[in-house]
């Protein structure tokens, strides 16, 4: 069975997704250095994160939604993976990106010592918290 085949049976008759022939494609390129019997499966994880991402409002998958739904996968796949498995290759601009956004996350993060904050107990009489 050819990868366009795969890709029709996958995201049209299992999710119901509406493919336009660039989407079509772009998938074929993606999939192109991978396996025969990974194929679907990969599908499935594409089409799953698809579907959460854009929901049932676009049914219609074009080139550049897919596109945006393929690099998060890799990104997520790369945050997954960690640096132990990336070797000594550079980072490229979606890990950068990664990052950048895991040191946005850190700057609302704050450690409170839990030494320097008094101790409140809980009344369940009044329910209030006293010192």
């Amino acid at each position: 069975m050819s990868t366009a085949k795969l890709i029709l049976n996958v995201l049209q008759k299992k999710y119901s997704l509406r493919l336009k022939r660039e989407a079509i494609l772009y998938l074929q390129e993606v999939l192109a250095d991978l396996p025969l019997q990974q194929i679907p499966e990969t599908l499935d994880f594409i089409a799953v994160a698809y579907i959460q991402q854009q929901g049932d409002r676009q049914l219609l998958v074009t080139r550049t939604n897919l596109e945006e739904v393929v690099g998060s996968v890799l990104r997520k796949a790369a945050v997954q993976r960690g640096p132990r498995d990336r070797g000594d290759a550079a980072m490229d601009d979606d890990e950068e990106e990664v990052q950048r956004s895991v040191e946005d996350v850190a700057a609302y993060l704050q450690v409170i010592d839990a030494f320097a904050v008094p101790k409140w107990r809980y009344r369940t009489d009044e329910k209030i918290f006293v010192r």
